[in-house]
């Protein structure tokens, strides 16, 4: 793989850089606080990302921060990140990633602009593109200024950085038992890796609880739905209701008599009670009674016989005496007008007689025994003694009482029609019916009304779960950002321990076979090398442990014995040798980050030698980032 061109949008104090690089030998010459390292430390994040688990930066400090707070631009918020172009396999790469706050915001592209096709990763493009993961590649690869420093630290790359001049193998051992056991603990339950797992098993219950709480949120939205539409229900039949309860109060109004109309019904009242005494009989038996009284005044009380009686009209003789009298004196005058008027008075008067003698004539009179007209009469008395009293009275007395009777009656009965007619317009609405039907709807609205005050109490009690479940909902990003975190750094502390245990197996195997194998080979190009950046004044030796020593003048001693330049020129060559074997000798990149500050000028001009030989024969890509004047057989 060949770095092509590097476009930092934004990362740390780089902002907007674009830079092209070649295939051999890259210098990259500026003065402090330029962005060499800013610039190296991208690379990486393009190959391996950023980490976000939060760690001490000091031992004496007790902040903890991640690569979020160290490459996010200062003043600027949203992502950051860029891209770099690579070449592989004779193939054009484009890697495009940008980072946020936490490992969900993170986003990578990789395209293939050969084909202009994207290519889906399974795993991160530093292991795709150089087939290292990011510790072989901070091992191998990359040169930092502090990367020779022999301090213990927690850091299993630091680690393995320091078995090439640590103490024997045992130790080493020891070592890497320890770090594992901090990770996780030979027995029981222990260690960090055990710790994120409660952490994560912890979260993942909050997580659970805020989607059950969602869940419920939901339900109760739900609910709150219904029961609004209950309570719009109920509103609209408490209105109708209310709107029928006015309807019938109105109604009783209207059938309420008023005081008036009370005194008129209590008067019609008082001539039904009066007409009460009169019983229904009355109309026929008056009407028998009327017949057998005029029936019994056309009869007379004497024996059955037949005669014919004459009876003049006296009155009516005497008048027509007169007038013929009269007429004929006036005859006798001897003037025609009195004697017509004679005449006329004689004619009328003869007439008048005629007529009294004629109305006098006798005619036949049916007559009855005795017994049968008492009988008559002891029917009408029978009849009549029913409505008034009779005792002691005759015929004429009873028949007068009776009239009386009737008189009264029918008084009465007009009486009543007439007050029957006055109060026709009185309501005649059933008021008990009413008042039962408003008694009904009363009883109807104030049922309504309590569940109307049910159901907005209820209401107000899903408003208060759902508030309390909001704040739990409110909390299910962070909840899950702080899983995706405590899994990202579980994964890394399995890995560190996967790693460990790896070396420790290595380390076992190593120890039988390495130097028939690989440590043979591996002494002799060290020595090769640090024969070539010295000049020839060191023998490096490797023993059974993994053990660098520098043999001088006949003498062999730790690394420790010698300077520090002594040292970082023999690690130097240690990793270049180590590189070449990982690589079969075809190293594809080396970026040094001023890396050669504390070697004197021989040891740093057949350095940049070496950078620049490696580059040369063996086609291996070399950065250099440096600060100073200086570059050796790196300049031009």
């Amino acid at each position: 793989m060949k770095i092509l061109h590097i476009s930092v949008a934004a990362f740390g104090k780089a902002q907007g850089v674009e830079l092209d690089f070649c295939a051999g030998v890259n210098v990259m010459q500026n003065a402090n606080s330029f962005g060499k390292t800013t610039i190296a430390n991208f690379i990486r994040a393009m190959l391996y990302g950023i980490n976000y688990t939060r760690t001490k930066a000091d031992k004496a400090d007790d902040e903890r921060v991640n690569d979020v707070d160290r490459f996010a631009p200062w003043g600027l918020t949203g992502k950051f990140g860029g891209s770099m172009t690579v070449e592989h396999n004779c193939e054009k790469w484009r890697i495009e990633r940008f980072f946020g706050t936490t490992a969900r915001q993170e986003s990578l592209t990789v395209t293939n602009e050969t084909t202009g096709r994207e290519v889906p990763l399974t795993v991160s493009p530093g292991e795709f593109f150089l087939g290292l993961t990011d510790e072989s590649y901070d091992r191998s690869t990359y040169y930092p200024q502090e990367f020779v420093q022999f301090t213990s630290n927690e850091n299993i790359d630091g680690k393995l950085a320091n078995l090439v001049d640590s103490a024997d193998y045992d130790e080493v051992q020891d070592r890497l038992l320890v770090y594992r056991r901090q990770k996780r603990a030979g027995r029981g339950v222990g260690g960090t890796i055990a710790a994120l797992d409660n952490e994560i098993f912890s979260l993942q219950r909050q997580l659970n609880d805020a989607l059950k709480a969602d869940e419920e949120m939901q339900r109760t939205a739900e609910q709150r739905t219904a029961t609004e539409g209950q309570i719009r229900q109920l509103n609209a039949r408490k209105c109708d209701v209310k709107q029928r309860l006015d309807d019938v109060k109105r109604q009783i109004v209207l059938a309420t008599p008023t005081e008036e109309q009370q005194a008129a019904q209590k008067r019609v009242a008082d001539a039904e009670l009066n007409m009460a005494k009169y019983p229904s009989t009355l109309a026929d038996d008056r009407k028998r009674a009327t017949e057998l009284l005029d029936k019994i005044k056309v009869t007379d009380r004497h024996p059955n016989v037949q005669k014919s009686a004459f009876k003049p009209k006296w009155w009516l003789v005497a008048l027509a005496a007169v007038l013929i009298a009269g007429g004929a004196a006036l005859c006798f005058a001897g003037q025609i007008p009195l004697l017509i008027c004679g005449g006329i008075a004689v004619v009328c008067g003869a007439a008048i007689l005629v007529v009294g003698l004629i109305a006098g004539r006798g005619k036949d009179v049916e007559t009855l025994q005795s017994t049968e007209w008492d009988e008559l009469v002891a029917d009408y008395m029978r009849i009549v003694g029913r409505y008034v009293d009779v005792t002691g009275k005759d015929l004429d007395g009873a028949a007068e009482l009776f009239r009386n009777y009737c008189i009264a009656r029918d008084r009465d009965m007009e009486i009543l029609k007439a007050l029957k007619e006055l109060t026709h317009a009185m309501p005649q609405a059933d008021i008990t019916r009413l008042t039962a039907r408003e008694n009904a709807l009363e009883t109807e609205l104030e049922s309504v009304g309590r569940e109307i005050d049910q159901r907005t109490r209820q209401l107000g009690n899903l408003d208060g779960y759902a508030a309390a479940q909001s704040a739990k909902v409110a909390d299910k990003a962070e909840i899950e950002d702080k899983i995706l975190n405590a899994r990202a750094a579980k994964a890394d502390e399995e890995q560190k321990y996967d790693t460990a245990e790896r070396v420790s197996q290595l380390l076992v195997a190593a120890k039988e076979n390495l130097s028939g194998s690989y440590l043979p080979k591996l002494r002799a190009r060290v020595t090769e090398l640090v024969d070539y950046v010295t000049g020839g004044s060191y023998e490096v030796t490797l023993d059974r442990n993994f053990a660098v020593r520098l043999r001088e003048n006949g003498q062999t001693n730790r690394m420790t014995s010698y300077s520090r330049g002594i040292r970082e020129i023999t690690l130097l060559c240690f990793r270049i040798a180590l590189s070449e074997l990982l690589y079969d000798g075809a190293v594809p990149l080396l970026i040094v980050d001023d890396a050669f500050v504390n070697f004197d000028d021989d040891n740093f001009a057949r350095a940049t030698r070496l950078l620049a030989d490696l580059s040369a024969k063996c086609g291996t890509q070399v950065i250099y980032f440096t600060c100073h004047s200086r570059l050796g057989a790196l300049e031009g």
